[in-house]
């Protein structure tokens, strides 16, 4: 689980063009903006989540710091985080990060320019298959 998440958080880390402590250089105007999209509730983020964000952590990329977090919750409805993912994209991130196939999804239609990095799920997408859920979305 950690080797992956130091694995995505280089991967988050290569998509942003500053590097924080270079020897010489110059402290950026504006701090890196590292979009995150949650498909899950705020109250029971992804495992995964904590581990990509200490990851970055450990390679000097700390919030308020070095770079800046925006999180975005969808809490499971398909509608929210296609809504999210665009309101993500309006605040001109660079990098947006999502672990879902529908997060994925929803980030890819609303970006075309914005690198994407996509972890794995801690969990499958949707939490449950119920016949509540196939009549939410409509399958």
């Amino acid at each position: 689980m950690i080797r992956r998440g130091v694995w995505l958080a280089m991967a988050v880390v290569s998509m942003v063009v500053v590097t924080p402590g270079s020897a010489g250089a110059q402290r950026p105007t504006r701090l890196p903006l590292i979009a995150i999209l949650e498909p899950g509730p705020a109250a029971t983020p992804s495992p995964g989540l904590a581990v990509m964000k200490q990851a970055l952590a450990d390679l000097g990329w700390a919030d308020g710091r070095t770079a800046r977090f925006e999180t975005r919750y969808a809490e499971w409805h398909p509608v929210r985080m296609a809504e999210e993912a665009r309101a993500l994209v309006l605040l001109g991130p660079d990098v947006l990060y999502t672990h879902s196939t529908f997060g994925t999804r929803a980030v890819a239609s609303a970006t075309r320019s914005i690198p994407i990095v996509i972890g794995a799920p801690a969990i499958s997408w949707p939490p449950a298959r119920s016949r509540a859920w196939r009549d939410r979305v409509g399958t």
